[in-house]
Formats: structure tokens, C-alpha cells, sequence
């Protein structure tokens, strides 16, 4: 199939994608507010269709700080992790509020060949 992926009916194809586990790292809130839960939802419906976003998930309190697990298919690591970017900051777009939580690092967690 030449790379391509095609969709069930046959008539779409795209570039092969693989899923991919992206941690958006955000500072604490200035007030220490833990980072509301409704927030995934809103990563999930701000983010662009072509972001491909399948599940995303709030940590509040993921060590010393917050974060958002975001699964996503991608071409390649380094897209997973800037589209995860545009999703945080599209949501962010979407609720302003979002914003006291500042992007510190998207970094893939978990990637094809790797132990689920």
C-alpha cells in the first residue's frame, strides 16, 4: 500500500501513522489551583481534526507538576509532541483561563516498540 493507510471504505488514505503517548508538562498554578479535569475534554475538542488526538487524560499532580497525558496518532515522534503543543494551546485559545498553567515540555512517553 505503499505507506499509505487506507480508511475503511477504501476511498481515503493518508501518510502511516503509529500512536503515540505525549506528556504535556505545565507549571503549577501561581495560587497552586490544581489544573481542572475538564481540561482533557477540552484538549480533545479544540485540538485541529488533522491532530488526530484519540484520548486525553489531566494529571493534576504528576510529580512536582501538573501535566496532560494526550494519545495521538503521528508520522513521526517530533510531530506527536508539536501537535500535542498546538492542542494545549488551541484549548488555550478555546478557554483562556488554561493559560495560568504554563507549557513547560510535550515530550513523547510512550511510542511504537516501546513496552505498553
Amino acid at each position: 500500500m505503499n505507506g499509505l493507510v487506507r480508511g475503511c471504505d477504501g476511498d481515503h488514505s493518508r501518510p502511516s501513522r503509529r500512536l503515540y503517548l505525549v506528556h504535556v508538562h505545565l507549571a503549577p498554578h501561581p495560587s497552586g489551583a490544581p489544573l481542572p479535569m475538564e481540561a482533557a475534554a477540552v484538549i480533545t475538542r479544540a485540538a485541529p481534526p488533522e491532530t488526530a488526538i484519540l484520548h486525553a487524560t489531566v494529571h493534576p499532580s504528576d510529580g512536582p507538576v501538573p501535566a496532560v497525558g494526550i494519545f495521538l496518532e503521528s508520522a513521526a515522534p517530533e510531530l506527536a509532541e508539536s501537535a500535542a503543543r498546538v492542542a494545549w494551546w488551541t484549548a488555550v485559545g478555546m478557554q483562556p483561563h488554561l493559560a495560568e498553567w504554563n507549557l513547560l515540555s510535550a515530550s513523547v512517553a510512550l511510542a511504537p516498540g516501546t513496552a505498553w
